[in-house]
């Protein structure tokens, strides 16, 4: 994947993401404490009480790092291209992954907006084909559609052309 050639997500993307990650601290904050609560609800060990709020804190101080790597390093690492023979994701945040699709080998097509998706004005790109899905993220809406229209269109060409053979 040349950087010069891929795609960069835009800055709404962004803000999905921290909203993303703001949920997930919230979802497991609120267990966390939850589950704090009943253990000294029963009148343990002082120990297991310890133990108890030593986890509780690792769990937020690591959500609250997923929340900061999201803001930076996830935004700044993903890049998508779309070649006439290849689409390519790059993405993650402590280990990078790359995923290739050549194009006659897709599928399926397919937009999807998540309720924080369709609040920033963004969509999801699932891709499937025989060997699993790759999923271009974060999308203007917009773009997405186009996007998805396009390599529909790709498809039937290469169809056509018999390339593909059959199409699910």
């Amino acid at each position: 994947m040349q950087v010069s050639d891929a795609h960069l997500l835009p800055t709404a993307a962004k803000k999905a993401m921290v909203l993303e990650s703001l949920l997930n601290l919230v979802i497991v904050g609120v267990i966390t404490g939850v589950i704090y609560a009943v253990l000294t609800a029963f009148q343990l060990p002082a120990l297991i009480i310890l133990i108890a709020r030593a986890i509780a804190a690792l769990v937020i101080i690591a959500l609250i790092v997923n929340l900061i790597a999201s803001i930076t390093v996830k935004y700044q690492r993903y890049r998508y291209i779309v070649h006439s023979d290849l689409i390519a994701v790059r993405s993650g945040v402590f280990t990078i992954t790359r995923e290739y699709l050549p194009m006659r080998r897709l599928q399926k097509v397919h937009v999807e907006s998540g309720l924080i998706n369709r609040f920033c004005g963004l969509a999801d790109i699932e891709l499937y084909s025989a060997g699993g899905t790759l999923s271009i993220r974060y999308l203007p809406a917009d773009e997405a559609e186009a996007l998805a229209e396009d390599l529909n269109n790709k498809v039937n060409e290469l169809i056509a052309d018999g390339e593909v053979l059959t199409r699910v």
